[in-house]
């Protein structure tokens, strides 16, 4: 592939992965999860801010810090791979006439 339009579908790649963050959860399947999952989350660090000391405190911030950072390069490599996915390996589906497909938050839409 010619490293001009590289650059370009990279580029594109990392807008609209970018765009995608940056919108709300509003439409999420399953938001009551992950609203029950983060409210138990903010619980458990308050109870360890409350009991560690000020060393420890440092430590916790600093491993949620690198588990965020983590969690960003593979969320970043899988919607990468998807794009490719849905560029490549699902290029046939256009060939099809009435397709069920997924709109990106889990709930099946169909088109015709």
């Amino acid at each position: 592939m010619n490293k001009t339009l590289k650059t370009v579908i990279d580029g594109a790649i990392r807008n609209e992965f970018n765009y995608t963050q940056e919108g709300n959860l509003e439409g999420m399947k399953d938001i009551n999860k992950y609203d029950q999952l983060s409210e138990r989350c903010n619980e458990i660090q308050h109870i360890l801010n409350e009991h560690l000391s000020k060393e420890f405190k440092g430590l916790l911030e600093e491993f949620d810090c690198k588990s965020t950072d983590l969690l960003c390069l593979e969320i970043r490599y899988y919607f990468r791979k998807g794009v490719i996915a849905g560029l490549t390996n699902l290029n046939f589906l256009k060939e099809v006439k009435d397709i069920y497909y997924i709109d990106g938050i889990g709930e099946c839409e169909y088109e015709k």
